[in-house]
């Protein structure tokens, strides 16, 4: 028993023996400045000793990032817009329940990175925090110009584009900002020419420089082009000119904008293309169900109507 306890007794004074120098030593570098190397991330981790590491397509390190609490990640994307009866863009097959994606390395330069509960846009050419946010969106698809919709952590809604450098295009001053669901065929993402907004005036549209496009509504804002606005309330539709002055309410079940056109269900179930501007019908009608996928694309300047995916007609355009 007491060779035991001696055996002990000796352990325990040759770790300090060690352990006390390399402590002392510690504090002594500490306090004259000496920098200790880090441990190197040998294996390109993404999150490392406290850090997240970011790297290009060709492995090579563009920027560490030092995390202030457990959570460090990069953010998700935010979707909003199923509060309001905006007809916005939802992307089918995302394997998750709130139809969310996690952001990527932007342009080799910025990330968005979640830390802790705030959302920092970070930007790895210089190391620093460009803004500190609350939510972020770009439909899961992209916005034309590089264009991302923020909410700050004042819970007000702008616009930033990552194009070059960053900077907010539309200042956050408003309580929702977003996007109908019109694709530019080019680069297959949203275009970016008119934003819907919502401020203590009302619903109304706005270009990227923040310019006022269209009268204000009371009414949410479903739909619009350049000449006209939809509004709905209450499951019903209303044809506004974008400046006011007309407003006439709809009497059908679905209403959709493809182009200058309007795509309308009526009460009989009948899916059909009319002009605005005269109420003529430019298609035939085609019996359809609630149910039924209805989708109409321009192309080549003729409109394309498919029902559940199944080409139906090809309407030409003047």
């Amino acid at each position: 028993m007491r060779q035991n306890k001696k055996g002990v007794l000796i352990l325990i004074l040759v770790l300090l023996a060690i352990f006390t120098p390399l402590a002392i030593w510690g504090v002594i570098a500490n306090m004259m400045g000496v920098n200790i190397p880090e441990p190197e991330n040998l294996n390109h981790d993404f999150k490392f000793n406290g850090k997240l590491y970011f790297y290009n397509n060709s492995d090579e390190l563009l920027a560490t990032y030092k995390c202030e609490n457990t959570i460090c990640d990069y953010a998700k994307y935010s979707i909003d817009d199923d509060k309001y009866v905006i007809k916005y863009y939802k992307e089918e097959n995302i394997d998750n329940e709130d139809n969310t994606q996690n952001t990527q390395i932007i342009n080799n330069r910025y990330v968005f990175i979640l830390d802790g509960i705030t959302i920092k846009l970070f930007d790895l050419k210089s190391s620093t925090v460009f803004a500190n946010l609350k939510a972020i969106k770009n439909y899961n698809i992209g916005i034309d110009n590089d264009y991302y919709i923020v909410e700050d952590v004042n819970n007000n809604w702008g616009v930033i584009s990552l194009k070059d450098a960053a900077a907010f295009v539309i200042k956050c001053e408003y309580e929702y900002i977003g996007l109908h669901n019109e694709i530019n065929q080019e680069t297959k993402h949203l275009k970016s020419d008119l934003f819907v907004v919502k401020n203590y005036e009302g619903w109304k549209l706005i270009n990227s420089n923040n310019v006022k496009q269209s009268s204000d509504f009371l009414n949410e804002i479903y739909d619009y082009n350049k000449d006209y606005v939809i509004t709905k309330k209450n499951k019903i539709y209303y044809l506004n000119n974008i400046n006011g002055g007309n407003s006439v309410q709809l009497s059908y079940k679905k209403v959709d904008l493809v182009g200058d056109y309007l795509a309308v269900v009526d009460e009989n179930n009948d899916f059909y293309i009319i002009d605005p501007k005269n109420d003529n019908k430019l298609t035939e009608e085609f019996d359809v169900n609630d149910d039924d996928q209805l989708r109409c694309e321009i192309l080549d300047k003729a409109i394309f109507i498919f029902i559940n995916d199944a080409f139906k007609a090809r309407v030409e355009l003047d």
